[in-house]
C-alpha cells in the first residue's frame, strides 16, 4: 500500500495544472490528497478552495476507512482482522504525511483543521487478532499433516505461523510451532545410483557421479543424500540415477593424399639478333614443373551415454517423474601438410593449411563430461521437487 502511495505521488506531483477542489467535487479523494501532498510540500501558494478540499478529502477517506474497518467488525470473519489492521494503518501513515505540513495556511489565512486520533491500541487489538486466526489456522493444518502425512499441508501451516508473526513477533509459541511444521514438511531424498555399465567404465562413471554436491541443494524443507543402509528406509522421496550404456567409438583417423604440381617461370634470357637484315629481339624462357605432396587428415571420436532419472514418493508409492537421458560426445578435428615445393600450392590449399591436430581424448576425459552432463540434467530435476 505504501509502495502505491508513493507511487501515485510521484505521478501526481507532475500534474500540476490539476485542481484539488475539482478533483474532491469529483469524488476523487485518495487522488486530491495525494496531490495535495506533493503540491503543498513544494508551493506555499495555497489557495483557500483547494486547502478546504484537502480538509474534506481527508475527513471523506478517514469516514470511508472507519466505515469499512466496523463493516468488517460486524462481519466478524476471523480473517478481517488482517484487513482491519491494514485499514488502521492506511489512517496512521495518512496522519503522519499531514502533521510534517502542519500548519497549512491558504494565501487569506485560512488555516485547515483535521481529526487526528491515535490508534495503536485498536492496531494492537486488530493485530492480536489477526495474529490469533493465522495462529488457529497453522495449529488445524499441523494436526491436517500428522493425520494424513502430507508434508505440504505441514508447509502451509509454517506459512500461516510466519502470517502471525508478521502481526505480533513471537505470539504465543509460534516459534516451537514453526519447528514442528518443519520438522512434519520436511523431505529427505535420497540418491541411489543404479549402474548396469561394466568394465573399467562402471568405475569411472561412479566416481565422477558421486562427487556430486548434494548439500547445496540442502535447505529448511529438503535434505539430499546418496543411499545407504540406514536412509533408504527412512526416505520421503528416491531419486534413483540409472546408468544404461556407455558407448565409446575407437578412434578413427583418415589421411587423404594429394599432389598438386605447377609450371613455373624460373628463367628469361633476352638477346638481340639480325634476321634478314634486320635486328630483332629474342626472348627465351625456362620453365619447371614444381610438384608438393599433400597430407589431409581427418579425426573422430564420439560417445553416447544412454541414462534415465526416476523420482518416486514413497509415502504415496507414486512415481513424481521419469526423465530418459541421453547424452552425446562428439569429437572432431582436421588438419592439413605437405611436402615439396611450396610453390606447388593452390591459393585455397594454402588457407588450408594447418599441421596442429588435437589429440584424441582419452576415454576417462569423454566420461567425466558425459556424467557431467547428466549429473547437471540430475539437478535440475531435484529443483523441480522443491518448486
Amino acid at each position: 500500500m505504501r509502495t502505491l502511495i508513493y507511487t501515485l505521488i510521484a505521478v501526481l506531483a507532475l500534474s500540476s495544472c490539476k485542481s484539488v477542489d475539482k478533483l474532491v467535487k469529483k469524488g476523487k479523494y485518495e487522488e486530491a490528497f495525494l496531490y495535495s501532498l506533493s503540491h503543498f510540500k513544494t508551493s506555499k501558494k495555497r489557495k483557500t478552495e483547494d486547502v478546504k478540499a484537502l480538509e474534506w478529502a481527508y475527513s471523506a477517506l478517514l469516514e470511508k476507512d472507519l466505515s469499512e474497518i466496523e463493516k468488517l467488525s460486524v462481519d466478524s470473519r476471523p480473517e478481517n482482522h488482517s484487513r482491519i489492521v491494514r485499514k488502521y494503518e492506511n489512517i496512521i501513515h495518512r496522519q503522519s504525511s499531514l502533521r510534517v505540513l502542519l500548519p497549512i495556511i491558504s494565501e487569506d489565512g485560512y488555516e485547515a483543521k483535521f481529526i487526528f486520533t491515535d490508534y495503536t491500541e485498536h492496531i494492537r487489538k486488530a493485530s492480536n487478532h489477526a495474529a490469533s486466526f493465522h495462529y488457529e489456522e497453522g495449529v488445524k493444518l499441523i494436526s491436517k499433516s500428522k493425520k494424513n502425512k502430507d508434508k505440504n499441508t505441514a508447509r502451509s501451516a509454517y506459512r500461516e505461523f510466519e502470517k502471525a508473526e508478521t502481526f505480533v513477533r513471537g505470539f504465543k509459541e509460534v516459534d516451537s510451532l514453526k519447528n514442528i511444521a518443519l520438522e512434519l514438511g520436511h523431505h529427505l531424498v535420497v540418491i541411489e545410483v543404479n549402474n548396469n555399465i561394466n568394465g573399467v567404465s562402471r568405475r569411472e562413471t561412479e566416481s565422477f557421479l558421486f562427487n556430486l554436491p548434494l548439500n547445496i541443494h540442502n535447505d529448511d524443507w529438503y535434505t539430499f543424500e546418496y543411499a545407504n543402509d540406514i536412509n533408504t528406509r527412512n526416505a520421503d522421496v528416491n531419486v534413483e540415477l540409472a546408468l544404461f550404456e556407455l558407448l565409446i567409438s575407437p578412434e578413427k583417423e583418415d589421411n587423404h593424399y594429394f599432389i598438386e604440381q605447377k609450371d613455373i617461370l624460373i628463367k628469361t634470357d633476352r638477346w638481340k639478333e639480325i634476321k634478314d637484315s634486320v635486328e630483332v629481339e629474342v626472348i627465351k624462357e625456362y620453365h619447371e614443373t614444381v610438384k608438393a605432396n599433400i597430407i589431409e587428415t581427418f579425426r573422430e571420436k564420439n560417445a553416447r551415454l544412454n541414462a534415465g532419472i526416476y523420482i518416486t514418493d514413497n509415502h504415496k508409492n507414486v512415481n513424481i517423474s521419469e526423465k530418459p537421458v541421453t547424452v552425446d560426445f562428439n569429437f572432431s578435428d582436421r588438419g592439413m601438410k605437405f611436402s615439396g615445393d611450396e610453390r606447388a600450392l593452390l591459393p585455397a590449399t594454402k588457407n588450408k593449411l594447418d599441421a596442429c591436430l588435437d589429440n584424441f581424448p582419452m576415454d576417462d576425459e569423454i566420461i567425466h563430461f558425459l556424467v557431467s552432463e547428466f549429473k547437471q540434467a540430475a539437478k535440475k530435476e531435484m529443483y523441480k521437487l522443491k518448486s
